[in-house]
């Protein structure tokens, strides 16, 4: 995926957030409310790695049952895109699918979040 497409999919949410783009890499510092909680996002990634955040957040959905968005919540709570996939993204995109999501399910458990 190209740097370029993700920043054309962008979609602006308020006057608060924070889009730049270099060759290589995409920063989003974004704030948002999603059930009347407050979230901030501020990250730089390369287009490699938010696709495998976007991947893993699907793989974890369609494992669930639930919703992007309910896994992105819970995501969330136990830090896993910050704290976990993009530090270790080297390592992690060589596991296969099915393996991620365990590793990923057990990381979330081992953070006292729940994800059933």
């Amino acid at each position: 995926m190209k740097i370029k497409s993700i920043f054309a999919t962008y979609r602006y949410v308020s006057q608060n957030n924070v889009v730049s783009l270099s060759e290589d890499k995409l920063h989003l510092g974004i704030n948002y409310t999603f059930d009347k909680e407050e979230y901030k996002l501020d990250i730089d990634m390369n287009g490699n790695i938010l696709e495998f955040v976007t991947f893993t957040i699907g793989s974890v959905a369609e494992r669930l049952h639930k919703s992007p968005a309910e896994v992105y919540r819970l995501f969330k709570q136990a830090n896993v895109i910050a704290g976990y996939l993009v530090p270790a993204y080297d390592i992690l995109h060589t596991f296969g699918r099915q393996y991620l999501v365990d590793d990923v399910l057990d990381f979330m458990q081992e953070k006292g979040v729940k994800p059933c």
